[in-house]
């Protein structure tokens, strides 16, 4: 499981390395407010996609908890 976050947040961050204008990762508490890395419940990243934004909300241990487009 920790392999499969591990690539899937690495892939994330390629993305804002490419394009930093274009994604946006935020560490959220289990009340959704924005939180420091280390106090994180969740994991929200959103990536533009053309010219759609895809939201991806992970749980710490990085299975998806939602998909939003």
């Amino acid at each position: 499981m920790k392999k499969n976050f591990l690539v899937l947040f690495s892939l994330c961050i390629s993305f804002s390395v490419f394009s930093q204008q274009d994604s946006i990762v935020n560490y959220l508490d289990r009340y959704y407010k924005k939180v420091k890395k280390e106090q994180a419940t969740y994991i929200q990243t959103i990536v533009k996609n053309k010219s759609l934004w895809l939201g991806t909300l992970y749980h710490g241990n990085g299975k998806i908890k939602l998909l939003t487009i």
